[in-house]
């Protein structure tokens, strides 16, 4: 991918007539294009081969909708985000395949309402290392922004709970429990424990830690 997007870049870079430092800009933002969309076909390829593609979809678009508007947390490597978001995803799409109750279902859905609008308040939009939004005024503009997207998921789960969809509305909670758990602080610390311990994996295997340049 990054041989790949370095030539994409340079031909755009040529027919634009941009300079060296714009043509590395394009090129880590066609890694990070390409990356994101083989992450997502994976996702989608292995949720075909295991049966469960219709929820793991919907966890999937829950998921990466409030996650690109509401931040969170990141690991420190495209390869551990690859690995950790296909099992994270893979694993949501298999429980909401569960035969919950109507009532117990309900029960959730009020919960992920509560727990929303207190990530709302306290948490989002969450930042990484990297990049950490201080202007209140785009804090505010995220935070409307996610409140009606997630309004927008709960209503869609509400539905499909009293069309008795039970394993579609499922897939809609846990899609967006997911993404408030990385914008918590409990999220950032398991991440940070994740990294931490695939670091020890790779110098244990490898004698030294992986990288990546995404």
């Amino acid at each position: 991918m990054q041989r790949i997007s370095k030539a994409l870049a340079q031909l755009l870079g040529y027919k634009l007539q941009a300079d060296q430092d714009q043509i590395e800009i394009f090129a880590y933002s066609l890694e990070v294009l390409l990356g994101t969309v083989f992450e997502i076909f994976l996702i989608i390829f292995l949720a075909f081969l295991l049966n469960i593609p219709g929820t793991t979809i919907i966890c999937l678009l829950v998921f990466s909708s409030i996650r690109f508007l509401g931040g969170g947390v990141h690991c420190s490597t495209y390869y551990k985000c690859l690995v950790t978001a296909c099992l994270s995803l893979l694993c949501l799409g298999k429980l909401a395949t569960l035969p919950l109750g109507q009532n117990v279902l309900s029960s959730a859905w009020l919960l992920t309402l509560l727990l929303s609008i207190y990530a709302i308040i306290r948490w989002i939009p969450a930042g990484t290392e990297k990049k950490v939004i201080r202007d209140e005024t785009v804090r505010l503009r995220q935070k409307r922004k996610v409140s009606i997207l997630l309004g927008i998921w709960l209503v869609i789960a509400g539905l499909l709970i009293y069309n008795q969809s039970v394993n579609y509305a499922l897939a809609v909670v846990l899609g967006i429990l997911s993404s408030l758990f990385l914008v918590s602080p409990w999220g950032y610390k398991t991440i940070k424990t994740l990294d931490s311990f695939s670091d020890k994996l790779s110098i244990c295997f490898f004698g030294k830690e992986v990288k990546s340049d995404v």
